[in-house]
């Protein structure tokens, strides 16, 4: 029962928010704080996932991460604003 999956190397956002049950958003800024840009996609390499699977996110990076979700929301309500005009 305890059955470890293996992880893989790097998760694109879709990838992480399924596997976290995060909002895309949410998943899009640990991302852009963590991980990297390949061509159009974000990645997230597997240490980072594993710690975020076993909990150890520090207060810091839990701010850093906060502040780049508010920076998305910012961005997509800019960009939803321009369709209303």
């Amino acid at each position: 029962m305890n059955e470890e999956k293996e992880l893989k190397p790097f998760y694109r956002v879709e990838e992480f928010k399924d596997l976290m049950g995060f909002s895309y958003n949410q998943a899009l800024a640990v991302a852009r704080v963590f991980g990297f840009r390949f061509g159009k996609n974000y990645l997230i390499p597997r240490p980072v996932v594993a710690r975020f699977l076993a909990g150890e996110v520090s207060r810091e990076e839990g701010e850093r991460i906060a502040h780049e979700l508010s920076v998305i929301n910012a961005e997509s309500e800019k960009k939803a604003s321009r369709g209303r005009r």
